[in-house]
């Protein structure tokens, strides 16, 4: 008898779970502060599963929301949580997924990367991936990972360009190879047609037996197994069935070690466009169950709902102050009537604004697209609730005005920085990331228009201890390729080997 395989059954009984908790009772304080510190949690924690899509029209959390929740009917319930650009998914106190919304150019225009992060695999993720992709196509899909080379190859699911595909060192998504069913007893063809089903959505699913038999022949295999390549590695990793559910074991492990990077996607005036094959394999040809407008519907309902849950919970602006002056956040040129809104968003008397959470409309209005504030620096931004949003409006017009000027060869510029830095009283030094990569995870890379990027450099205020709430960190890279400012973090520390 064949000893048994003890990494197999330690894989069966421990799966892969990353799902990060939600904040304890001592972090909410409310409706707002508790879904913001939840959207970071999961945007610091390495996914066990992430896939990318490419699309012309912009869907919005609610929609996905809305998709997500068409293909929902097990327990535990699961629980969207909906913010501008992102979306997670909850059950039991735990975080299971984030959806992320962030434009990048393509020829010339506007299109939204959609990017879908799982932290657990079991059957609701694989079900959600299936409708994801189910539905996705009505966006107008543009690419997606490995597209290119599905059509170079002619890829089909009987195993057409399978070898050579496998072989190009550019490839980034996974192969799952699995017999014929025609072959199989009928119980055993239908498992066989639910797994590929499932993996579908995650990687390349090939039926062919002589390939099964040409990378499974050193193997050890049964007949209902999995054969997974890995993109990484010349390794091939046998998926078992799974006695207790419709996940194979060992699915997770698989993914976790050959994730699915970001994507470049190429130059972006020459765009991949979607051949016939790459639409196949991404059921985008069969992605007909709701139009565009039907998912407009259900998300504008979906978000509706949303609102009203937390008009309730909207704490509203103080800023009574002798010294200082409110006006409506609309009322640009003096001497114009304010212009009331639901909640107003009130600037001082020199025009920066009165609390931390308006500073991101501000830069918008103020400083156009000359400085990025990414989506994670938002949410910390808006959580932060910061003594000094003046001080922080500042720093920003210093990094989108002369600072980036520095860059762009503006004559005078550094000596504009220099005497900015010294009124702020406020540095802008290296930020050690290089050395601190390898000590705090991915928390000093960002990603932006699919190009990944090292946080190098910080303004940083002369406090420096973690708990002064008059701290001011601001974590940048200049982005040569598209002349900006990108802000990655603030208006606190990120980790370092002390904290």
């Amino acid at each position: 008898m064949a000893a048994p395989n003890l990494d197999a059954l330690y894989r069966a009984a421990f799966p892969l779970d990353r799902t990060p908790g939600l904040p304890s009772e001592s972090e909410r304080v409310n409706l707002r502060d508790y879904i913001d510190q939840t959207i970071l949690d999961a945007f610091n924690v390495a996914p066990v599963f992430s896939d990318f899509v490419l699309v012309s029209e912009r869907p919005t959390p609610a929609e996905l929301s809305a998709i997500l929740q068409i293909g929902e009917r097990m327990d535990p319930p699961r629980f969207p949580l909906i913010s501008d650009d992102c979306l997670v998914v909850v059950a039991d106190d735990r975080i299971e997924q984030l959806l992320t919304i962030s434009k990048t150019p393509s020829e010339g225009r506007v299109a939204y990367q959609v990017g879908f992060h799982i932290f657990k695999i079991d059957h609701y993720s694989i079900v959600s991936l299936n409708f994801f992709r189910s539905l996705i196509g009505a966006y107008e899909v543009i690419s997606y990972p490995d597209c290119g080379l599905i059509d170079e190859y002619q890829l089909n699911g009987f195993g057409n360009g399978t070898i050579a595909y496998q072989r190009d060192s550019r490839r980034k998504r996974p192969i799952f190879l699995t017999r014929q069913g025609c072959i199989l007893p009928r119980k055993q063809k239908k498992y066989l047609d639910t797994i590929k089903m499932s993996l579908s959505p995650i990687g390349v699913t090939i039926s062919n037996n002589n390939l099964y038999h040409e990378y499974g022949k050193q193997l050890d295999t049964d007949k209902l197994d999995i054969l997974a390549l890995s993109p990484i590695t010349e390794n091939v990793t046998i998926l078992r069935k799974n006695e207790r559910g419709s996940v194979p074991t060992g699915l997770d492990y698989f993914l976790a070690a050959c994730p699915l990077p970001q994507p470049d996607w190429g130059a972006y005036a020459n765009p991949v466009k979607l051949g016939p094959s790459a639409k196949k394999m991404y059921s985008i040809e069969s992605a007909e169950l709701l139009t565009l407008n039907q998912l407009r519907a259900l998300g504008k309902d979906r978000d509706n709902s949303w609102n009203k849950c937390l008009v309730e919970i909207e704490d509203t602006s103080n800023a009574e102050s002798a010294a200082v002056q409110p006006v409506a956040f609309e009322e640009i040129t003096p001497g114009e009537e304010p212009v009331r809104k639901t909640r107003e968003r009130l600037l001082d008397g020199e025009g920066y604004p009165t609390d931390s959470k308006d500073l991101v409309t501000w830069s918008e209005r103020k400083l156009g697209n000359r400085i990025i504030i990414l989506n994670r620096a938002r949410q910390a931004l808006r959580k932060s609730k910061h003594a000094d949003p003046r001080r922080l409006a500042q720093a920003l017009e210093l990094l989108a005005g002369p600072k980036l000027d520095t860059h762009l060869g503006v004559e005078g510029a550094q000596e504009a920085v220099d005497s900015l830095l010294l009124s702020l009283r406020m540095r802008d030094t290296f930020s050690n990331a290089e050395y601190l990569r390898g000590q705090t995870g991915a928390a000093y890379m960002i990603n932006y228009a699919g190009r990944n990027l090292l946080l190098k450099r910080h303004l940083a205020s002369n406090s420096s201890d973690f708990n002064d709430p008059r701290i001011i960190r601001i974590y940048y890279v200049y982005d040569k390729p598209t002349g900006k400012i990108i802000v990655g973090w603030l208006p606190t520390h990120l980790p370092t080997s002390q904290s």
